[in-house]
């Protein structure tokens, strides 16, 4: 198996862009970017969730997908009843904050209830 040099790297995926560019309208761009970005976050992400499911903290991953869940919901029905773009993003401002303060709530008392429990 030969091993791609840095500089065949970096000429492939410049004649991967330039063919995207000239080729793809716009939105399919935009599709292709979000499907990457959504694929380097499984792989990034992957490994995290089978070491919180090793350490068996089901709570967190609890956490998390509802948290994903109740943002993904929120702005789909802040853009299915037409807000404008700064409604959205006071919207998702609001609700990232709620999602913030939600988990230092859930991570404050799982503090004090081992706190507790040592004692």
């Amino acid at each position: 198996m030969a091993l791609i040099h840095t500089g065949d790297l970096i000429q492939m995926l410049t004649n991967i862009w330039t063919f995207i560019s000239l080729y793809m309208d716009q939105e399919y761009m935009y599709y292709l970017l979000i499907l990457a970005g959504i694929s380097v976050g499984y792989f990034i992400m992957y490994p995290l969730i089978t070491w919180f499911i090793t350490l068996q903290t089901k709570r967190l991953l609890s956490y998390l997908v509802s948290s994903l869940l109740v943002l993904t919901l929120f702005l789909m029905i802040l853009i299915f009843i037409g807000k404008t773009e700064e409604m959205i993003l006071i919207g998702l401002k609001m609700s990232l904050q709620c999602i913030a303060g939600f988990g230092l709530f859930l991570g404050l008392r799982h503090g004090v209830k081992s706190a507790f429990k040592r004692t």
